[in-house]
This record gives structure tokens, sequence and C-alpha cells, in this order.
């Protein structure tokens, strides 16, 4: 009878003292100038960190040692200047908060902040502020003074609109506002040109102000995932580097003035059906060009001359003029064929469309013979086909298993199997020793045959849109391959060792998959120059660091496996 109020006691001052900070890790905040709570599941913020420099430290008792005692020395205290609260489940900051002047950074993301104190734009010395992962659905006024302030993050709130004051916020360097609900931006957005990081995606931006064309400063800017039609015309960015315009609806290329420093441009899934020359000419500094799952039917002979690109992607475009065969083997293969359909052109202009071949051409310039599916199915003894087939293309033929014929044609080295019923490929795929470029997608295919490891010359290979769970063991001992295309499929499970096999592996998309982990020590993969992750279930690496691109990805990936924060 006598413990249950002694246990008692302790609960029923759970309020406050569940909050309480040791007097040990607030002595070390004052000496340090820093204070870290994060993941303490706190509820609310003791009274005591907000009046941190302002209540005199409580002098410990006579018995507590001289080691103690020194902590408390009037001259070795500082100013709070860095106070985390992240992952908390914080609903509110008490408005004490301007009791700490000095503070250069405040982290409180991964809480649920529904609102913000007006005393927040007291923190004139703030140069960072940490607010993604909440519940704001707006800024308070006073939150467009902080004049100090160089990085922003507000990615993964509520937010419909921004206060028009935004502008005065002229020292801001790095700004997120993803995955809010904007559906505009204030035209003082302008204003910000020391700006040289804007984030926006997945918002509901129907369109951006004309304005944004004074940010000089900007490098990176991502307006992916929003509903674009157009740009303003005549938007220029002096220094501009990235730009991520992924999941619009635009029609066209956007006149962009950045000329020879954009480096990435992101054009993916959107209803372009056009490039104009006039646009793509001016952007000689240009790496990678994302153009996937468009509109486009063709391509200006002119992108063969860009002379900085690496990585162009086309996939998921209804392209007449460049054979299939062609956009397989990658960049390289697409610009050295437009280049080779521009040059004649310059020479002889009557006949653009003309390909220039030899008199006499050798086997390997002739044209590739294809065989259809009816021609395979008639071969009887196999008697009908030649030898020499190259490419075959069985695209959407409502096969349910691979033609025995398939595997006498020992010069193959193309086969499309893509849109058909195929459950299964038969052990017999092996015998393709040639075979270069693999097309299984569309299919419902959850494995492939051991026997496939005797394609040794095998560098492309696309398995988007089947079944599988995991990427086959097979793949791991084709030590050539270059790309792996894999989206939409069920894969939960990145098996870094056996991509670690293949030392010449550029492209791995795995986008649409159920990955819930992303190992660090895939940032180990060096040789990849285009890893596709979004749209998988895993929180971290955020979408932010997606966006940037593959080397900042592997990089981050990298710094994990160090031990980095």
């Amino acid at each position: 009878l006598i413990m249950h109020p002694q246990q008692r006691e302790p609960a029923k001052a759970g309020g406050e003292n569940a909050n309480a900070i040791s007097d040990i890790v607030l002595r070390q905040a004052r000496k340090s100038g820093q204070l870290n709570l994060s993941s303490r599941a706190l509820g609310t913020v003791p009274s005591s960190v907000w009046k941190l420099n302002v209540d005199p430290p409580q002098q410990p008792p006579s018995s507590v040692s001289f080691g103690a005692e020194e902590n408390d020395r009037w001259w070795e205290q500082t100013e709070l200047i860095k106070l985390i609260l992240a992952g908390n489940g914080l609903k509110e900051l008490s408005e004490d908060i301007r009791l700490l002047p000095a503070l250069t950074v405040l982290d409180v993301h991964d809480n649920e902040l529904a609102s913000l104190p007006r005393a927040i734009g007291e923190l004139k010395a703030l140069t960072k502020l940490v607010l993604n992962h909440n519940k704001l659905p707006s800024l308070v006024p006073e939150f467009c003074t902080l004049a100090s302030l160089q990085t922003l993050r507000l990615d993964h709130n509520q937010l419909a609109s921004l206060p028009d004051g935004l502008g005065a916020l002229t020292a801001l360097e790095d700004l997120d506002l993803s995955n809010n609900g904007l559906t505009h931006l204030p035209s003082s957005v302008g204003s910000l040109t020391r700006l040289t990081i804007l984030k926006c995606a997945h918002n509901r931006l129907n369109t951006i102000p004309e304005e944004m064309g004074r940010m000089m400063s900007l490098k990176e800017l991502d307006l992916s995932n929003n509903q674009l039609t157009s740009l303003p015309q005549m938007l220029t960015f002096r220094c501009l580097q990235i730009l991520d315009l992924h999941s619009n609806a635009l029609r066209e290329m956007p006149s962009i003035g950045a000329s020879t420093t954009l480096k990435e441009l992101r054009l993916g899934a959107n209803k372009i059906t056009d490039l104009e020359s006039e646009g793509l000419t001016p952007l000689t500094g240009l790496v990678c060009l994302d153009l996937r799952d468009n509109k486009i039917s063709r391509l200006p002979f002119v992108l063969g001359l860009m002379p900085s690109l690496k990585v162009l992607s086309l996939e998921g475009n209804p392209l007449r003029g460049v054979r299939r065969d062609i956009i397989q083997r990658g960049t390289s293969a697409i610009l050295a064929y437009l280049k080779s359909r521009l040059e004649p052109a310059a020479e002889n202009p009557s006949h653009q469309t003309t390909k220039f071949t030899p008199t006499k051409p050798s086997p390997a310039s002739r044209k590739e013979p294809e065989t259809s599916l009816s021609e395979v199915l008639e071969l009887g003894g196999g008697d009908g086909y030649s030898p020499d087939t190259r490419k075959l293309d069985l695209t959407k033929k409502m096969l349910s298993s691979v033609p025995s014929h398939v595997f006498r044609l020992t010069q193959l080295s193309e086969l499309e199997l893509g849109g058909n019923k195929l459950d299964s490929l038969p052990p017999e795929m092996g015998c393709l020793t040639v075979l270069t470029v693999l097309d299984v997608r569309n299919n419902i295919l959850s494995t492939l045959p051991l026997e496939l490891e005797q394609c040794a010359g095998l560098r492309d290979i696309n398995l988007s849109h089947n079944r599988f769970v995991k990427l086959p063991p097979c793949l791991f001992k084709l030590k050539i391959l270059e790309n792996i295309i894999a989206p939409n499929n069920q894969i939960d499970f990145i098996d870094v060792d056996g991509l670690l096999c293949l030392p010449l592996l550029a492209t791995l998309d795995l986008q649409n998959n159920n990955i819930a982990q992303v190992p660090p020590k895939l940032g180990s993969v060096i040789s990849l120059k285009h890893l596709q992750l979004g749209g998988n279930p895993f929180r971290n690496p955020r979408s932010a660091i997606l966006s940037r691109g593959t080397p900042a990805l592997l990089e981050y990936l990298r710094d994990r496996i160090s031990g980095g924060p």
C-alpha cells in the first residue's frame, strides 16, 4: 500500500518531468552554444530550454565535485546558437523562442507543427531554418523579417500559398518548397537574387512568375511534378545548371536562356510533341537530356552535334525515323546516327533524308535483316530464314512462349519480345551467344533462366513492367552488361554485391518498385552514370537527394557508408 503513492508520484508530475532536460545537458549547452534534443519524444519544449541564457545556472550543492562547479563558471558560458528539436512530435513552439536571439540554426523537422510563433521574427541572427515534414498550412508575416536567413527547408508541409513578403529574405541561397499544395509563387520571389537552389517539386503550380528571370544566381531549379503547361517567354537564367520539369503538362520544349551553363534538362513525362532545333543549339554545355514518356515522333538531327551530351533518355515516345535497336544501344549510338543523317544533308541539301552508304557496302555496314513473326513460325525445318539474321522483332505478337526456331539464329544480336504473354524464357536462350540486346518488357516474367549467363556479350536488358521481385542472379555473371532497365516490377531488394560484379554497369533503372531500403553500399557502384530510384516506398534518400542526379545520390550513399549524418 505504501508503494502505490510512491509509484504514482512521478507519473503525477509526468507532464513536466517527461520533458525535463538534465542539468548536465543544459550546462554543456551553455558552454558549447549548441543543444541537440532530437528524437526524445518531448511533446513540448521545456521552458528551461527557452530560458537557457536568461535564468542563472543553479549552483551545485556543496557535495558536488569541483569539476561540476567549473562547468558553471559564468565567463565560460556562451549564448545558444544552434538548437535541434527534430523528431519529437511537437505541435507548437512557444513565443518564448524570442529569448534565444543569438540562434543561427533552428532545426524542427519531423514534428507536427501546425503554426509558428510570431516571435520567430525576432531571431534576426538565424541563417538556417529547417521546418520540413510538419503540418504548416501557412507562414506568419513576421517570418519574412528573417533578413539573415540563407537556408530554408519547408518541404513536406501543407502550404497552400506563400506570403508576398517572401522576397524580403534577400540573403536566401537554398529554398526547398517541395511536397506542399502551392498553386502559385509570389512575384516577389524574383527578389531572391542570391538564391542558388530552388525546389518546388510536387506542388500544384500551373505557372511561374516571369519575375523569376531576375534570379541571376540560380543554379538548380526543380519544378517537377506540377501542372505547368508552359514557362514565361524569354525566361533567362544566366547561371542555371540543373532544370527539372519532369511530370508536368508541357506541350513544347521551353525556351531557356541558360545557354552554355545548363548541364541537366529533365523534361520526361510531359506532352511534348516536337523538339525545335533553335531551342537546342544554344545548349552547348548540356550533359543530360531526359525526354522520356512524351509524344515526340521525330528528333532533330542537330542533337547529334551537341558536344557535351552524354545521357539522352527517349523511352516511351512514338519515335519514327530512328530504329528501336539504335535507341536501345544508348546515347552514343543515337547521337552517332543523328549526326550521320545531318552530315550528308550539309553536303547535299537536296537529299536531306538520304543517309550516306558506301558504293560497295561491307557485311558490317549493310542494313541488318529483320525477321517477322510470320516468317519464324513458317520455318518448317529452318530452311526459310537467313542464318545471318541479326535483329528479330517479336513485339506484341501475343506470344506465350518463344518460338523454337529463334534459337537457330546463331548470329542474332538483338531480340525484342516486349508486349507478349511470356511467363518464362527457355534454357535455350543460352544458345544466343552473340546477343547484345534483350528486350522483354511488358510480359509476366518473374525469373530468367540461368543459361542466360552464356550470352556473355549482352550489354542491354529491359525487364520493365514484369513481375520480378529481385534482379535475376544470372545478370551478375554478364561482365560487360551496361544497362539494366527494370522499372515497374515488384523488386524489394537491391543486391549490391551482385551489382559490384558488373564493372561496366552505367544505367540502373529501378523506378516504381517495392524497395523499402536503399543500402548505402550502392554508392560503391562507381561505374553508374544513370541511377533511377523514384517511385519506391523508401524514406531515405529523400526526394531532394534523388532530384540532384546520380553523382549526388552516389556521394550521399557513400557518406552513409563512412558513418556520415
